[in-house]
């Protein structure tokens, strides 16, 4: 099992979010900025997203995160990343080229590549796209990473992930 290109956006864009802010507001505002985006399939082209389009869409009242300067500066540098290394595709941050879930070890190490993304918050995406996979693994231990709230917001996030389509 895998992720499509809708899933594989939220995903990263939830790890960017998560900073300094509660994980239900996180999925909220995450799912809004799609919204925002009309990022709603997986046939999105991202080619077309631009640089105040991002902007309007983090800054734009209610802000979607406390930080929003801050966190349109890492969406749109990681734009660039995934223009650059994944040819627009973010799913292949996290599968490989056969489509299939790619290691811990490299999914990690591709997640801390882009801003505002440190080994916790790979680390804590790396648990919620297992448990969203039901991929069973050594490193799925949501002990080991440090959140003890986390799945009980995950229930919830991932409830709002499929009335959105994702």
């Amino acid at each position: 099992m895998s992720l499509n290109r809708l899933q594989s956006f939220y995903f990263l864009i939830n790890c960017i979010f998560s900073q300094s802010q509660k994980a239900e507001i996180t999925a909220k505002n995450t799912l809004l900025f799609l919204e925002r985006l009309n990022i709603s399939s997986l046939n999105t082209n991202l080619k077309s997203l631009a640089h105040y389009e991002v902007e309007q869409a983090i800054c734009k009242k209610p802000a979607l995160h406390r930080f929003p300067k801050v966190m349109t500066k890492y969406v749109n540098q990681g734009l660039e990343i995934i223009k650059y290394e994944y040819n627009y595709a973010p799913e292949y941050i996290f599968v490989t080229d056969e489509g299939e879930l790619d290691s811990y070890n490299n999914i990690l190490k591709k997640l801390t590549d882009f801003p505002g993304i440190g080994i916790h918050k790979a680390r804590v995406t790396w648990y919620k796209i297992s448990v969203y996979l039901s991929v069973s693994n050594q490193f799925a231990d949501k002990n080991k990473i440090g959140c003890p709230g986390l799945e009980y917001s995950l229930s919830k996030e991932f409830c709002h992930m499929k009335d959105w389509g994702i």
